[in-house]
Formats: C-alpha cells, sequence, structure tokens
C-alpha cells in the first residue's frame, strides 16, 4: 500500500508534517504535527483503515495547542494548566 498523507485544515495558517509512518495489512498509522499560527503546534495520531484505494474508515487523536518551546511539560497539579481532554 502506498504511504501517503493528505492533510486539509479549517485554516490557511495551519501546515501539517508527518513525523512517522507505518502500515499493515490494510492500515496506514501517521504520527504528525500541525503548526499553526504565532508558533502554536499540536500533535497528533491518526489511523487509516483501506478497502481497496479508498479510505474505509478514519480515527485521529489531537493534543491540544502548545506554543513551540514550552517543550509540551505543564504542571498537571495546578488547576490552571489541566486539560480536559
Amino acid at each position: 500500500m502506498p504511504i501517503a498523507v493528505v492533510g486539509m485544515a479549517l485554516s490557511a495558517n495551519v501546515t501539517f508534517a508527518v513525523v512517522d509512518q507505518s502500515s499493515a495489512d490494510t492500515r496506514l498509522w501517521s504520527r504528525l504535527i500541525a503548526h499553526g499560527p504565532d508558533s502554536r503546534r499540536a500533535n497528533g495520531m491518526n489511523v487509516s483503515r483501506f478497502e481497496g484505494d479508498l479510505i474505509a474508515e478514519e480515527w485521529a487523536i489531537w493534543s491540544d495547542w502548545r506554543i513551540d518551546g514550552d517543550g509540551g511539560h505543564r504542571d498537571h497539579r495546578n488547576p490552571a494548566d489541566r486539560s480536559p481532554y
């Protein structure tokens, strides 16, 4: 199966970078980073299941937006740093 990712965003200011991909049988796993305005980024994992050349199902999970350089480290003991997601 050819490995390819097509990204589309609601904002023209968001770009996607594929960090890693792997495939097995009819599934393709992609680890992505979305780069947004003001040095924001989000990390995501996408799983696609194919039937022939068509995507039959797709699942994704994304982190919240973070500012580049913060390393994504937050003190979860601090209520202000907690995310419900």
